[in-house]
């Protein structure tokens, strides 16, 4: 009896055949296929975003958490994104007053809309970075209220008023205060620049 062998693998062709047919090429099972890399690449990209992303949050929290806690959540989100900026001149007012500090009596006697003046989105921002602020100023001054910076929000206004000279920043209708000496110097160029004394 004849055995016919069952395989029909290369070593049973005619020589002929087995000369054109392409060598077998070994497999590297250490690299994934491509698709499989691919996808790798995508997430690796998408986990480098999220951790970038979670960074900045992190960050923007560490560098803000005294400031929101001085102006409040809805008072540092009007400072921070305003539709509206306007810078306003204050002077003493014995009648007719529109801003009340304690027993002060204020009038807005000059206003400029400063949205998008020079430096004034520089200085929105420091007004809400902690590295801005004395959250213990200095008690040998007292602070005179010449100028305010109003922060329209969705048609809710956030009045800041600035003291110069003895320097310092208070929530218009609070007691929410703090020394601004480290910002002061370029509040006043940008105030004094925007609100200049009108000659008589």
């Amino acid at each position: 009896m004849i055995e016919v062998p069952l395989s029909v693998g290369p070593t049973f062709l005619p020589a002929r055949l087995q000369a054109a047919m392409p060598a077998p090429q070994p497999t590297d099972m250490t690299k994934p296929p491509k698709s499989y890399r691919g996808t790798l690449l995508i997430v690796g990209i998408f986990l480098m975003a999220t951790c970038f992303g979670l960074g900045s949050l992190i960050y923007r929290y560490v560098e803000t958490r005294d400031a929101l806690r001085l102006w409040g959540t809805e008072a540092a989100q009007s400072i921070a994104k305003p539709d509206k900026i306007e810078a306003l001149r204050l002077a003493p007012a014995t009648a007719d007053a529109d801003l009340h500090v304690g027993d002060q009596s204020l009038k807005i006697v000059q206003t400029r809309d400063v949205t998008k003046a020079h430096g004034f989105t520089n200085a929105r921002n420091a007004l809400v970075l902690d590295r801005s602020f004395e959250l213990a100023p200095d008690a040998s001054c007292m602070p005179t209220w010449t100028y305010a910076l109003r922060f329209t929000r969705n048609k809710q206004a956030t009045v800041v008023l600035l003291s110069l000279d003895c320097p310092r920043a208070l929530l218009h209708g609070t007691d929410r205060s703090a020394g601004i000496r480290p910002i002061v110097k370029g509040l006043k160029t940008l105030l004094e620049e925007n609100l200049p004394l009108e000659k008589k």
